[in-house]
């Protein structure tokens, strides 16, 4: 009975925590970083059907393209400021979808209820830096994290046809995760050698094959080679502790401080596949083999050169698709000193990214007194806050300013369109981005609900 008054306890304060996240998103626009504007440059490049020099900026495979095909077609028909208003929507409902599956394997894998399962399902966006690349800085690792949790998902449910689809857009989201989804195939296909099905095998595969097939003929066609992934992502393969090292521990990029429940989840989730299901143990693969890309793979011909992936830019984004799965593998607490355990872990990851939603990824960079090419550091971030603030405050009374666009707690679309047209522009973009942004956590919080 204890447990139970406890469980319903949750569940009327998890709906809480959907409103939190819902104040949060409204106060604060998505913006497009230089490589999503990349993606989307690609995909007005495919709505037309031509192919130019844009091609060559693209710096992933063309699955984030796909995916901003209806920003693309908003901004033929409504300018570059719907695009990227359009794009954010996009994102913002991604994030939802993802949370919503993360309650749904919560349940799936360890049987949680309702209330934890929408608890853990918020955790996982709140305490990591998934609801930055969700929300405030869009990127390909977002659309990765939530094919790993649609092929769970869709494994525990049966749905073959899903399971592969799932796959596909993982091996489309970005080169590091094309190892990791042949890694499940190998696994799906192992499993299939007791019990050969071809339908099934078809459904598994099959989507994969067109994937493969898609990247290797658009490689071919905007970098001249099959197996060139573009000028931004040549990758190099090899061993760095020191990589290691900083991936785990590092407090600028290390996951034992921007995710520190996702290190709890690794334990929990190794001893549930022990005996687990096909589900679970799939989990397990995809975990392993992106963490272990995120340590062997490195985004430049030297890994010596750290400073270029150390910190938000890099670090932590590598290890960041397995990052919803093992939250929401974390069993709901029985003990007291679990409970305190795992309230402190999420207070340190809440507190490691928030400083990313108050000011723009790439504020070290270009705000005084610390602006130059460095890692980002945690302290610095949260110092630039009052900056941001008085910047933004400064731009909606003057409606100029000189200062670059990272500068302020506006997202850069919006500050386009206020130096563009002037401070009336605010009244428009701002409510209209704020309503969608609304919908979007509604989206979250009735699918985290329903999925539960």
């Amino acid at each position: 009975m204890r447990l139970a008054v406890i469980a319903q306890g949750l569940e009327r304060r998890s709906r809480w925590w959907a409103f939190v996240l819902l104040g949060v998103l409204c106060a604060q626009g998505v913006l497009l970083n230089s490589d999503m504007a990349h993606e989307l440059l690609l995909a007005e490049q495919l709505l037309r059907g031509v192919v130019s020099g844009e091609w060559h900026h693209s710096h992933f495979p063309v699955g984030p393209s796909i995916f901003l095909l209806p920003a693309a077609l908003a901004g033929r028909l409504g300018g570059s400021g719907l695009a990227e208003l359009t794009a954010s929507v996009e994102f913002v409902l991604l994030g939802a979808w993802t949370a919503a599956l993360a309650a749904r394997w919560s349940r799936r894998s360890c049987g949680a209820s309702a209330g934890w399962s929408r608890v853990v399902a918020l955790a996982a966006v709140l305490t990591t830096p998934l609801w930055v690349y969700f929300v405030k800085a869009p990127m390909d690792a977002a659309l990765a994290t939530a094919a790993t949790l649609a092929a769970v998902v869709a494994l525990s449910d049966e749905r073959d046809g899903a399971v592969g689809v799932a796959l596909a857009g993982l091996a489309l989201s970005r080169d590091q995760m094309i190892p990791v989804a042949l890694a499940a195939a190998l696994y799906l296909a192992w499993r299939l050698v007791r019990q050969w099905s071809w339908s099934r095998a078809l459904r598994w595969f099959g989507p994969l094959a067109v994937a493969g097939v898609v990247t290797l003929a658009s490689n071919a066609a905007r970098f001249g080679s099959a197996f060139n992934f573009g000028p931004g992502y040549q990758s190099s393969l090899s061993w760095n502790t020191r990589v290691l090292l900083e991936l785990v521990g590092s407090w600028s990029s290390g996951l034992l401080w921007f995710a520190p429940l996702a290190l709890w989840g690794v334990v929990t989730l190794v001893r549930r596949a022990r005996g687990g299901d096909t589900s679970v143990r799939l989990a397990l693969v995809l975990v392993g083999s992106t963490l272990l890309s995120a340590v062997l793979i490195h985004p430049n011909r030297n890994p010596d050169l750290l400073q270029q992936w150390i910190g938000w830019s890099g670090g932590v984004r590598f290890a960041l698709p397995a990052l919803g799965i093992l939250i929401a593998s974390i069993p709901e607490p029985r003990r007291f000193a679990s409970r305190l355990a795992l309230a402190s872990a999420a207070l340190v990851g809440f507190v490691w990214n928030l400083s990313m939603l108050l000011v723009p990824y790439n504020a070290q960079e270009r705000i005084a007194p610390v602006a130059g090419f460095h890692p980002p550091q945690p302290w610095r971030q949260w110092s630039l806050v009052p900056t941001a603030w008085h910047n933004t405050w400064h731009l909606i009374v003057t409606g100029s300013t000189s200062r670059h666009s990272s500068a302020f707690f506006l997202s850069f679309w919006q500050v386009g369109a206020l130096r563009q047209y002037g401070r009336v522009t605010l009244l428009l973009t701002v409510p209209l981005s704020a309503g969608l942004l609304v919908g979007g956590v509604l989206v979250l919080r009735r699918a985290a609900r329903d999925e539960a």
